[in-house]
């Protein structure tokens, strides 16, 4: 019954055609059966939404705000059902407020905020809300379908700091920056360069696959139980070529090895952490001078995040005196104003996801290195 298909042949109802008989009806232009009749409502129906409205509250009200209330208020098939549409409207703008304040509820936390919502509004509700002390798992599925402005998600981690600095104010100095740089130079989409690391794996979360239905647990080979980590730093132009990338190792020792296979023309930096310091962004920098060519008097935008190796002396006067200028984004926000996390990092993890997992299919006896 959750989910109740009409197997009948009757019409559906016309809103629009009820809404006017009723208006009617209050209004005392013409009899149940005359309005039936005009508009080409079900007597019967059109009888149930009059008694509803009738016993409705409408005397302390207005007429036409009244009228307007009751039709809001009621729908047709409100008979068991808790809350009001404008109370069920204000419930779900709660909790689309709390999500975008990245406080959002749970389905749980959600079934208690109706159970408490329904006895402070003194409302009727099943002995089984009452006994348990929360609302019920249907009464949260048919609210969810009624609303479909909500959707359950997985949300994402976000810390205190980029919640506290992601505002309007730091945004607006960024811009303004970015604006006064941009009219200084009048920098073209050639001369515009984005950069950021993002973390590789030798294991990536698995890609869906075809299994047995309903089975309880799909396994899904990987080359171990954890993978071996290093860093990879894009170099993105604006005008939509890039740079070959950058790689970081966490080892000592260089070797030829570890850049079989890479694209032409990229590096591999060993910093024995395969995290981005201070001399490795500055080896990148190089490397972002010897293909971008800039120079003083034709220099090109970088734009960076706020990150602590992009901010020491040596990075900002070899980019003085080579024709760099750069633009921080504000700090703690790259996870919203950051354009290459979404744009290109996305579609390459998930490309790489597929390339392992086809391999490890082809190499079964081997360990991806």
């Amino acid at each position: 019954m959750r989910k109740y298909k009409q197997k009948g042949t009757r019409q559906p109802i016309c809103e629009e055609l009820m809404k006017a008989a009723l208006e009617d009806l209050r209004y005392g232009v013409k009899g149940l059966r005359e309005a039936s009749r005009c508009y080409g409502v079900n007597m019967c129906t059109l009888r149930e939404r009059w008694v509803k409205i009738q016993h409705q509250e409408l005397k302390e009200i207005p007429l036409c705000s009244g009228l307007k209330f009751a039709l809001n208020n009621s729908s047709k098939h409100s008979t068991r059902q808790i809350f009001s549409t404008k109370e069920e409207e204000d419930l779900a703008e709660y909790l689309k407020s709390a999500s975008n304040l990245s406080y959002g509820l749970s389905v749980r936390e959600m079934r208690l905020l109706a159970f408490d919502y329904a006895r402070y509004l003194n409302k009727n509700f099943p002995e089984s809300w009452e006994r348990n002390k929360i609302a019920g798992e249907d009464w949260s599925r048919s609210f969810l379908q009624r609303n479909p402005s909500l959707s359950v998600r997985k949300p994402e981690n976000t810390s205190l700091a980029r919640n506290k600095n992601f505002n309007e104010e730091q945004l607006e100095i960024f811009y303004n920056n970015l604006h006064e740089v941009l009219t200084q130079y009048n920098f073209s989409a050639e001369k515009i360069y984005n950069i950021d690391e993002t973390a590789l794996s030798t294991v990536l979360s698995p890609l869906n696959v075809i299994a047995t239905k309903g089975i309880r647990q799909v396994a899904q080979a990987t080359s171990d139980e954890r993978g071996q980590h290093i860093t990879m730093v894009g170099l993105i132009c604006a005008a939509g070529s890039s740079i070959p990338p950058v790689f970081l190792f966490p080892r000592k020792k260089s070797s030829p090895v570890y850049m079989e296979g890479s694209p032409e023309g990229s590096i591999g930096i060993f910093n024995g952490t395969g995290y981005q310091d201070k001399d490795s962004f500055l080896e990148t920098l190089k490397h972002l001078q010897k293909f971008a060519s800039p120079t003083k008097d034709d220099p090109i935008l970088l734009l960076v995040d706020n990150h602590a190796s992009h901010c020491n002396i040596q990075c900002i006067n070899f980019c003085r005196e080579n024709g760099i200028v750069m633009v921080s984004f504000p700090p703690h926000t790259s996870h919203k104003t950051q354009p290459l996390d979404i744009s290109v990092f996305g579609p390459f993890k998930r490309r790489c996801a597929q390339i392992f997992q086809t391999w490890m299919r082809e190499n079964q006896e081997k360990t991806l290195e």
